[in-house]
Formats: structure tokens, C-alpha cells, sequence
């Protein structure tokens, strides 16, 4: 049986969602969003699942989001 409960992230990806938090408070997932669509556009894979995961870890954070699944 598979846990969809389950939410992994690496230390770095957890290490860039609290530097973002920390600078930039409620805006933070949006920050991590547009870092994300910048690395996609500059076509690097990696540092795009990168900054997304992060994203990602923020809005789980966030406890307004608490009762909505995450995609």
C-alpha cells in the first residue's frame, strides 16, 4: 500500500525554502515559483525541480494550506 501522505525533500531543498521564508516571508512560495520558472526557461532541469520542491515544502508549511492536497 502506498502512503500518499508522504512528502520527501532533500537538505538542500529544505535549506532554500527556510532562506526564502526568512527573506521573504508570505511571498515566499511565490519567490520559489518564479526561481523556478526562470530556471526552466533557462532550460536547467535540476535547479527547476530544485526551487519547485522547494516551493512545494513552503505551501505544506503554511498552515492556511493545511487542509489542501499539494500537487
Amino acid at each position: 500500500m502506498t502512503d500518499h501522505n508522504c512528502f520527501a525533500v532533500s537538505r538542500t531543498e529544505a535549506e532554500l525554502a527556510s532562506e526564502l521564508i526568512a527573506l521573504f516571508g508570505n511571498d515566499a512560495a511565490l519567490e520559489a515559483k518564479r526561481r523556478a520558472n526562470k530556471s526552466r526557461d533557462r532550460g536547467n532541469a535540476v535547479r527547476f525541480c530544485t526551487w519547485r520542491k522547494a516551493g512545494q515544502l513552503i505551501a505544506l508549511l503554511d498552515p492556511a494550506n493545511s487542509a489542501q492536497t499539494i500537487h
